[in-house]
């Protein structure tokens, strides 16, 4: 028995001997892909399994002790002895690395704790779902707003305050964000080093656009960058220009939008399609009224490659109505409705709303006569067929709008470009239901007239 436990000690000496050996192997001039490579790559992936880790994890000894090796994580670094390797479980790893992240916010001055803590009062926390992605390969928003954070902590530890601007605004730290703004090194665009390929090769994307964009967009924030002086009515993009209106009407950010046009936004550009229109197709009625109540022109036109189209709010938020859940259809119902209310142009109306499809929406403008036949001027310039509510509505596979729009008194005697009738091509359709019915209905109405 001796015997054995004195050759058990011999080979685990042996062990840490050979283990304690490979430090020399681990200069730091030593150049490798990940610890994979590099001799305990072995035991680190036998530990962890996650490329995702494996990947993250570049490693290096101190120059003065060949036992502790430099672990980097992100921009994150700090040192463990070998031996604390082989034995690192998940619950040490969470320890280790809120060790780290404590220790890069104990760095920072007191008015930047402060303005932290007042932001995310849990900020020395970590959240599960941060360690999980890093042994499960799974980048949920929790992990990813860590990741944000901790890179937030790094920049402010380094005073690299742009880069620190930037990671605050995406998180919506807005207390962070005042106080960094009182630098003086700050600009009010976003760092090249921040800007994928594609953003490098285009103009500097303004910090107000890029704070509207943000996940976690913040009126606090935007206010603060108005304040700092960023430029309202700045225009963004290659082909298609968007301003901060623009893009908070995108997003149906009413309260940013209620502070740009406080701040003088331009409520109408050549260059951009509507704050309007888009609001409109977002279905938010209380960002149209804002904007109407503020002298947005409500004949504006939509933009398609820089030209204006025929389309106004109101058909944009007709023809959206093809494709929405109950919920969303009555809130674009009262969009269309408040439209109309304030007096927009319904020349068009009803063959955005057989595109559309809605049965109230169809009836109401009937009874607020709108051309059921379409618009007059694009009768007399094209042909019956590219203006007729009633042709919109069978090419959506909308029957029931068509059904209600013949027996309303659409013309149905009407001829395409090549001279075939409305008759043969719904008799060509391939939905016989559809088809029956269509045909019964302008047989009916046939009857009616004879």
């Amino acid at each position: 028995m001796y015997k054995i436990f004195t050759l058990i000690l011999v080979y685990v000496a042996f062990a840490i001997a050979a283990f304690a050996s490979q430090g020399a192997s681990f200069n730091s001039k030593d150049t490798f892909i990940n610890l994979r490579q590099s001799p305990n790559g072995t035991i680190i992936a036998k530990l962890y399994k996650s490329d995702f880790l494996l990947t993250s994890l570049i490693g290096g000894t101190d120059s003065t002790n060949p036992h502790w090796i430099q672990i980097t994580i992100g921009d994150m670094q700090g040192v463990l002895h070998k031996r604390d390797i082989v034995a690192l479980d998940e619950k040490d790893y969470q320890n280790y690395l809120q060790t780290l992240f404590l220790q890069t916010l104990a760095k920072l001055s007191a008015p930047y704790q402060e303005a932290l803590l007042a932001d995310d009062p849990s900020i020395k926390a970590i959240p599960k779902a941060a360690l999980e992605s890093i042994f499960t390969p799974n980048a949920d928003d929790i992990s990813e707003r860590f990741d944000s954070k901790r890179r937030l902590l790094n920049a402010l530890a380094k005073a690299k305050y742009q880069q620190a601007l930037e990671y605050a605004i995406a998180l919506g730290f807005a207390h962070t964000t005042e106080l960094l703004l009182k630098e003086k090194s700050i600009t009010l665009e976003l760092e090249s080093s921040q800007m994928t390929q594609a953003d490098k090769d285009s103009p500097s994307m303004p910090l107000l656009i890029y704070a509207i964009q943000a996940k976690h967009p913040s009126p606090a924030i935007i206010t603060a960058l108005l304040n700092k002086g960023a430029k309202v009515n700045v225009g963004y993009g290659d082909t298609t220009k968007e301003s901060p209106l623009t893009l908070a009407c995108q997003r149906g950010l009413t309260d940013i939008a209620k502070l740009l046009i406080q701040a003088g936004a331009e409520l109408e550009s050549s260059q951009m399609t509507s704050p309007l229109i888009h609001a409109a197709s977002k279905h938010n009625k209380e960002l149209v009224a804002l904007l109407l109540d503020s002298g947005a022109n409500i004949h504006a036109k939509l933009l398609e490659s820089s030209k204006p189209t025929q389309l106004e709010a109101l058909d944009v938020a007709l023809m959206a109505m093809q494709t929405l859940q109950e919920e969303d259809r009555a809130n674009a119902q009262e969009v269309a409705v408040l439209l109309i209310d304030r007096g927009a142009d319904l020349t068009r109306a009803l063959q955005s709303a057989s595109i559309g499809g809605d049965i109230e929406m169809i009836t109401l403008l009937l009874a607020k006569d709108a051309p059921i036949n379409g618009d007059p001027a694009c009768l007399q310039g094209q042909n019956a067929f590219a203006c007729s509510p009633l042709v919109a509505a069978i090419a959506s596979n909308q029957t029931q709008a068509a059904r209600l729009l013949i027996q309303n008194g659409a013309d149905a005697a009407i001829y395409d470009e090549e001279g075939l009738s409305l008759v043969q091509h719904i008799e060509n359709l391939q939905d016989l239901e559809s088809k029956t019915q269509l045909l019964e209905a302008i047989g009916a109405m046939n009857n009616v007239k004879h």
